[in-house]
């Protein structure tokens, strides 16, 4: 700025010695211009004009080097270019100790002002600057823009660098260097990248592309400007910190959502709702819980709802480490697809106490003493049998008598009958048996059957069938009345042939 300064004056004093210039009463000088001093006030002195068109009003020792460049009410100005305006309003401070160099800027109400570059508006600012064009700062201080289409606007020590970035709302100790950048409300905030936003957060830091630090739910106090809230971090693209307080994400696409002190790195996780202290190592991973951990892609911590396995141990303070999950996701055809993770926890050594996990070598060894234990409880088992069992063994035996007595009292079919049914009952050590059996003979009376069954007051079930042929004869009846046949059959024959004669 010093080399400006000095620059400007060797021209001016160059000017002074090479064209002819016009001083008024006022020590005001116009060189190269109309020399008319009609544009400049009564209230204005010591202004130094090179060029023509140029306006002041109630200035006092400025540098107006151009053409067309207007200035109003303020001191130790300096104006190098074309189509400038340093205006007044009135209400806030005068225009005092601004240097502009470029054209079609414009700057209200400020003090120790700089830009450089075209189309630029600083309005209300102090000890603030402009490098680059179409750039914007309103109601800051300590402020620097450098860069196009940047904004910024009510900010102190605040830095803008790169284009269409904006910072406002109250938001110091910023700094953003980028494209489409966005800090709202923001004390020492840092955004390094592209189309990131920070909103409502302090000592929050933003490293990446599409990331995102919102903090809707906590007030920054911007007088005192003593708040430790917040300090967030963001390494990566596509990441969001929201409602959270001293988190930290390094990977792409992962948010921390109304948690704090929690740190995710990896791709696609999430931590949401856990108050405080949750840890994320992978990508698709999900924790839920406050002082949880998952670990590996596709890990997911779940709800811990039941009490402990045995031991019934409360669910208070009790909290998860996940090492697998499922993850549901859909297919370029839009199908859905679960997909499991299951890990193996390798290099443990033997749990020793109440609180320590068990190996599969421990496990190994608890198998070997039950298989040991089991053997010697079968050698029992096979060779002795309690009181129970043998009482059981009796009443079953005493039902099976009760149902032969009965089956053994049904009555078989006799005379000159072919078919018997018959119903029985039959009673023995305390049980009681109903038996129903059928019989039977052929015209011959010399094959007999018969099929029964029982059942007894235990509901055990009996049946029987049994048949027999009959040999042999106890005397001589069958064969005499067989003769006793034959000679009816003879006398019949005779009377019947007498008859006809």
């Amino acid at each position: 700025m010093k080399k400006i300064i000095l620059f400007s004056c060797f021209l001016s004093v160059l000017s002074l010695a090479i064209e002819p210039y016009a001083v008024d009463n006022n020590g005001n000088i116009i060189i190269n211009g109309e020399k008319d001093f009609k544009n400049l006030t009564e209230n204005s002195s010591g202004n130094f004009l090179f060029g023509f068109g140029h306006k002041v009003k109630t200035g006092f020792h400025n540098f107006l080097i151009g053409y067309n460049n207007n200035f109003e009410i303020g001191k130790n100005s300096l104006m190098l270019g074309n189509e400038n305006n340093i205006l007044n309003k009135g209400k806030y401070n005068n225009n005092d100790g601004i240097m502009l160099i470029g054209d079609n800027n414009k700057v209200t109400d400020s003090q120790f002002a700089f830009i450089q570059g075209n189309r630029n508006n600083l309005d209300r600012n102090y000890a603030s600057s402009i490098i680059g064009s179409d750039n914007k700062a309103a109601f800051s201080e300590y402020s620097n823009v450098l860069g196009h289409d940047n904004e910024l606007n009510y900010s102190a020590f605040s830095s803008v660098n790169g284009s269409e970035n904006k910072v406002e709302g109250l938001s110091f100790h910023s700094q953003v260097f980028g494209f489409r950048n966005k800090v709202v409300k923001g004390q020492n905030a840092f955004i390094h990248g592209d189309h990131n936003n920070l909103k409502n957060s302090a000592y929050s830091h933003i490293e990446g592309y599409g990331s995102e630090i919102n903090n809707d739910d906590n007030t920054i106090d911007t007088t005192k400007n003593s708040t430790t809230k917040d300090s967030n971090y963001i390494f990566g693209d596509y990441n969001k910190i929201l409602n959270s307080e001293n988190s930290h994400i390094q990977g792409k696409s992962n948010e921390i959502g109304n948690s704090e002190n929690s740190y995710i790195q990896g791709y696609a996780s999430n931590i949401k709702n856990a108050a405080n202290s949750s840890i994320i190592g992978g990508y698709f991973s999900s924790v839920n819980m406050n002082n949880s951990l998952a670990l590996g892609a596709f890990s997911t911590t779940k709800e811990i709802k039941n009490k402990g396995y045995l031991t019934n141990q409360d669910t208070k303070d009790v909290y998860a480490l996940a090492v697998g999950g499922e993850y549901v996701y859909k297919d370029d055809k839009g199908n859905e697809t679960v997909y499991k993770a299951k890990r193996r926890i390798q290099g443990l050594a033997d749990g020793a106490e109440d609180d320590e996990a068990v190996t599969v070598a421990q496990l190994k060894k608890v198998q070997k003493s039950i298989q040991n234990q089991g053997a010697n409880e079968k050698y029992i088992k096979d060779n002795y049998y309690n009181k129970t069992e043998v009482d059981k063994k009796i009443d079953f035996t005493l039902g099976g008598v009760a149902n032969a007595v009965a089956m053994a009292n049904l009555p078989q079919v006799s005379g000159d009958r072919k078919f018997n049914l018959v119903a029985s009952y039959g009673y023995y050590g305390g049980s009681h048996a109903v038996a129903v059996g059928f019989s039977g003979t052929n015209d011959k009376q010399n094959f007999t059957y018969k099929l029964s069954g029982a059942v007894n007051s235990k509901g055990n079930l009996a049946l029987g069938i049994g048949a027999g042929v009959m040999l042999g004869s106890v005397n001589d009846k069958d064969k005499r009345i067989e003769e006793l046949t034959n000679e009816v059959k003879e006398l019949k024959e005779i009377v019947n042939k007498l008859i006809r004669k």
